[in-house]
C-alpha cells in the first residue's frame, strides 16, 4: 500500500493493484509510464506527486473520487498532451500553472470544486497548444482570459 494511505479504493479486490502501484514507486519502476488510464472506477483521496511522472503523455483519472489539489508536479511534465481530471472532487483553485505546458491539448476539469477567479502567471502565451478545454459545473467566476482562447 502506498504510504500515508492518501489514495484509497472502495473495493477489497483493489488491494494488490494500489499495494504494485505502491512498489513500483518505491523501487522507480513507475519512471516508463506514458499513459495513464485509471477512469471510471472508484478510487479516492488525494493524489500524491509520486504518481506524475514527467515523461507522462497522457493521465486521465475521470470518474473517480478523487479530492483535494491538483497535484502542483503535473507542472514538470512537459510532453503532456492530455490530462483529464473531470468527475470528481478536486478542491483547489483553477490550476493556472498548467498554462506553461508547452504541449497539453486536452484540458478536462469538469465537474469538481474548482474555485474562484481563472487567474494567470501571466505567461505571454499561456495554454499554447490548448485545443478543447472543459471547466463546466465547477464553482470558478470571474473573466475568461481571451489568452486562454487565442488558439481556438
Amino acid at each position: 500500500m502506498l504510504e500515508g494511505g492518501e489514495i484509497g479504493w472502495d473495493n477489497q479486490c483493489m488491494d494488490p493493484f494500489w499495494e504494485y502501484i505502491g512498489i513500483a514507486v518505491k523501487k522507480n519502476i513507475w519512471v516508463a509510464l506514458l499513459v495513464l488510464e485509471l477512469q471510471k472506477n472508484n478510487f479516492h483521496g488525494i493524489i500524491h506527486d509520486s504518481l506524475t511522472r514527467e515523461n507522462s503523455l497522457e493521465v486521465n483519472l475521470s470518474s473517480n473520487g478523487f479530492e483535494g489539489p491538483v497535484p502542483r508536479s503535473y507542472v514538470h511534465c512537459r510532453e503532456l498532451k492530455v490530462l483529464e481530471l473531470g468527475n470528481n472532487k478536486f478542491c483547489d483553485e483553477f490550476p493556472s500553472w498548467l498554462e506553461h505546458l508547452p504541449k497539453l491539448h486536452i484540458l478536462i476539469l469538469r465537474s469538481n470544486r474548482f474555485h474562484g477567479p481563472m487567474l494567470t502567471l501571466k505567461s505571454k502565451f499561456p495554454f499554447p497548444r490548448l485545443r478543447v478545454i472543459d471547466i463546466s459545473h465547477n464553482y470558478l467566476k470571474g473573466p475568461l482570459r481571451e489568452e486562454y482562447l487565442r488558439n481556438f
